[in-house]
């Protein structure tokens, strides 16, 4: 059952993104972790994910244009937000267009486990 839920790991920030492989992997669920938002935009297309884990502030393309992108051709997939520089405009309005939530950095690993668990089997139920 968890084998087969994949979650998609948008952050520009390398040790970020392994410590959200090694989490998710933890749960058991399958991590497919890039760098910027056009990566994430090129692997959503392709690629069918239970989850979207997106960092708001990244070099090309941020996270709410990310999420804004990822809406008009998913409007389904769960997305939690990150950020290490708390609840600006830009969070707040992908809050108000339909992101989960936004988890703060720097995380508490036992908190962001049970948050990510949680939501993957409520948003995203198998079929």
């Amino acid at each position: 059952m968890a084998e087969s839920r994949n979650i998609l790991i948008a952050d520009d920030n390398e040790e970020a993104r392994q410590l959200f492989c090694d989490i998710i992997k933890l749960l058991g669920f399958t991590p497919k972790a890039v760098s910027s938002g056009v990566a994430a935009l090129q692997q959503l297309k392709v690629t069918p994910f239970d989850m979207v884990i997106l960092d708001m502030r990244m070099p090309d393309l941020n996270g709410l244009d990310t999420f804004k992108a990822i809406r008009q051709f998913d409007s389904s997939v769960p997305v939690v937000l990150t950020t290490g520089f708390g609840m600006d405009k830009g969070v707040q309005e992908a809050l108000s267009q339909g992101a989960l939530l936004c988890l703060e950095k720097p995380f508490n690993v036992a908190r962001t486990m049970k948050t990510i668990r949680e939501i993957v089997e409520k948003e995203s139920p198998k079929k």
